[in-house]
């Protein structure tokens, strides 16, 4: 086999990358019904098997209201609890 099978694309790497958020995404959640329930009781938890997600608050740099506060819940409402 040669090193270049292995090589992929960006533009393939981000479609994949994509469908197994998706995948993440529609497999956590308990019923497609009862989501709204289960997203409003829910605590901000970005531990995944193990591994510890994070992020900057400079990935919400782009946002419309730059105070703290704002800051802090934009970080809420994606679910992380991790900067």
């Amino acid at each position: 086999m040669k090193r270049t099978e292995f090589i992929k694309s960006r533009r393939e790497f981000i479609g994949t990358s994509a469908i197994l958020a998706t995948g993440l995404v529609a497999c956590g959640t308990p019923s497609l019904t009862n989501s709204e329930t289960f997203l409003a009781n829910a605590k901000p938890n970005s531990l995944i098997n193990g591994v510890q997600i994070g992020c900057q608050t400079y990935s919400f740099r782009s946002m419309q209201d730059q105070s703290a506060e704002a800051t802090l819940q934009y970080v809420l409402d994606a679910g992380i609890n991790a900067i």
